[in-house]
């Protein structure tokens, strides 16, 4: 009776270590070393259990922060870094990625030429810095700041961060199936997304359906830059219904080609009563002159109606060009 009843509390106690050791894996892959030899989900940590993790490699600090920023909402990027006289590396931070401010020299720039990208910097000053203990041989935290001057991100919105967005294998090679088989883009990604059961477990965005795609169309074109031309309007013309091209062929191979996506189709049909076009371009490694079809708005400023490759510079071949471009608006 006895032996039964120590048999019973031993599978309990195996039971609970079984269950508990899949509650941790479950949440988050990423298991803190704690001093006090316990487990904890991340964002069950607390300001004191932070200064006891240590990790092995200086790789796995930053995989733990940077799912430990995921949890709480904001986006970790690496920083400084110290080495030791033999150039060791020995100290690691990682901090908030919009740390800091823009240096100065970026915004009092005078011979810039695009516009400034927004400042996103907002000082904050949540980071965790790591150094290497020669004698345990480990990494451990020296440094943490864990308060934020901005609003963090709530978690049904994180997936849609650039950093934490991703498409595993599965994904890729379901949307490859689809697109194989001619279903549009569009249509991949609602599909996808109902599957999953709604936007906010998808764990991309359809910008990134379409870049896996280009990815791979790039990767698959083997017929030389006329083909890849050629097949990058037709991926295009996926993702935009009204871009349209115009190409002639001379023994097989690409003569002349004209296009002109949607938006610059729809600028013509509004401000398309003056129409210049402009070959001063620098040639290609082809020797094949560009020609840019524009015009100007209501305001003054240029739009760009259209864009074409001519095989050369003969008044034959302008005309030619200009009918392709003519054909693409509706001969207005």
């Amino acid at each position: 009776m006895m032996s039964c009843v120590l048999g019973m509390i031993v599978a309990l106690i195996r039971r609970r270590k079984i269950l508990s050791t899949m509650r941790v894996n479950l949440v988050n892959p990423w298991r803190c070393r704690i001093v006090a030899i316990k487990f904890k989900k991340l964002n069950e940590l607390s300001y004191d259990d932070m200064w006891g993790i240590e990790f092995d490699t200086v790789d796995q600090c930053f995989d733990f922060y940077r799912n430990y920023a995921k949890v709480h909402g904001f986006v970790a990027r690496l920083d400084e870094k110290g080495q030791d006289f033999n150039g060791n590396l020995n100290m690691r931070q990682i901090v908030y990625n919009r740390e800091g401010t823009r240096r100065k020299k970026y915004l009092e720039m005078e011979n810039r030429k695009k516009d400034h990208k927004p400042i996103t910097r907002v000082m904050c000053q949540a980071k965790i810095r790591f150094h290497y203990d020669l004698i345990l041989q480990k990494w451990r935290v020296t440094k943490f700041k864990e308060t934020h001057n901005h609003d963090l991100i709530p978690p049904k919105y994180i997936q849609f961060v650039l950093a934490y967005r991703t498409m595993i294998d599965a994904d890729k090679a379901q949307a490859d199936s689809l697109h194989f088989y001619g279903v549009r883009t569009c249509h991949i990604m609602g599909f996808m997304v109902a599957q999953k059961g709604g936007p906010n477990r998808a764990r991309f965005t359809k910008k990134d359906l379409y870049n896996h795609f280009d990815r791979s169309r790039r990767a698959k074109i083997k017929d030389g830059d006329a083909h890849a031309a050629l097949s990058y309007l037709v991926f295009k013309a996926d993702e935009d219904p009204l871009l349209q091209g115009k190409f002639t062929l001379k023994d097989g191979k690409l003569d002349n080609l004209v296009w002109a996506d949607g938006s610059s189709i729809t600028n013509y049909q509004c401000f398309g009563d003056v129409l210049a076009f402009d070959t001063t371009y620098q040639k290609n490694k082809y020797n094949r002159p560009l020609v840019v079809f524009s015009g100007t708005n209501h305001h003054g400023q240029t739009c760009i109606f259209g864009c074409g490759l001519l095989s050369d510079e003969k008044r034959k071949t302008y005309v030619l060009v200009l009918n392709m471009f003519m054909e693409i608006m509706g001969n207005k």
